[in-house]
């Protein structure tokens, strides 16, 4: 494999491992609010149950 070739794959390399890392930022992010959705629902069904009686 010539080096033109080779610097190529090496930048698209770079460039998927950039993406990778921002998908990984992304899905702790996502993990963050699904926890504060959870939470949100948990008092929900308290108030629920409270309403109820």
């Amino acid at each position: 494999m010539d080096n033109e070739m080779k610097e190529s794959f090496r930048e698209i390399f770079d460039r998927l491992d950039g993406v990778d890392k921002s998908i990984g930022k992304m899905n702790s992010r996502f993990d963050g609010v699904y926890k504060n959705l959870m939470g949100m629902n948990k008092r929900l069904d308290r108030m629920d149950s409270r309403f109820d009686t």
